[in-house]
């Protein structure tokens, strides 16, 4: 369906199989914007106890139609279970192969790919002072359930975290998370 997965192992620490699952379905509280219906679970035999590796995950032509095919715009996610949150992978884009390259990954675990880097709520391939402006819009928001959809506060809520009344809310660990991607992207 051209959403293959090659992955290159730079290094390995024990031995055995990788073994690499697409599922083709939107999983439900995805943050950001704009993911594409693919989830790619990479897991590893118990032998393995460490490696690091190349992939790239290949998209189609209709997964990016009228959305510019750069690494200011296209990116991978990995599902941190321990923080039990997405960790922005972004990754290196090969348009005219139609695949991101993510290099030196070390986590077995599941991977989406988003069409807009985490951070970017204007959409202009940059995480700056403008994205800023708008998460501070929207610090401390909070609502019973999950945010609506097309909200900026659903953009911005990358960890789902609740408060003690079990509000989702816009807090510490989705700042943790634009941080990280403070100033990346392609600056207009």
């Amino acid at each position: 369906d051209g959403h293959d997965v090659d992955m290159n192992v730079v290094t390995l620490t024990g031995g055995g199989d990788f073994i690499i699952t697409q599922q083709n379905c939107l999983l439900a509280n995805l943050p950001g914007s704009e993911p594409l219906p693919l989830t790619w679970t990479i897991e590893a035999d118990n032998l393995v106890s460490s490696f690091n590796a190349d992939i790239a995950f290949h998209y189609s032509d209709a997964d990016v139609s009228g959305y510019t095919e750069t690494s200011a715009f296209l990116g991978v996610a990995w599902f941190s279970e321990p923080a039990h949150a997405w960790i922005w992978k972004g990754g290196e884009v090969n348009a005219a192969e139609n695949k991101i390259i993510v290099r030196n990954v070390s986590q077995t675990g599941k991977y989406v790919m988003f069409r807009r880097i985490f951070g970017d709520a204007n959409g202009d391939g940059y995480v700056d002072e403008a994205d800023l402006q708008q998460f501070a819009d929207v610090w401390l928001s909070k609502n019973s359930g999950e945010f609506s959809k097309g909200t900026k506060q659903r953009f911005y809520n990358y960890n789902k975290n609740t408060n003690a009344d079990g509000d989702q809310i816009i807090d510490e660990g989705d700042l943790q998370v634009f941080s990280d991607n403070w100033l990346n992207g392609t600056q207009p």
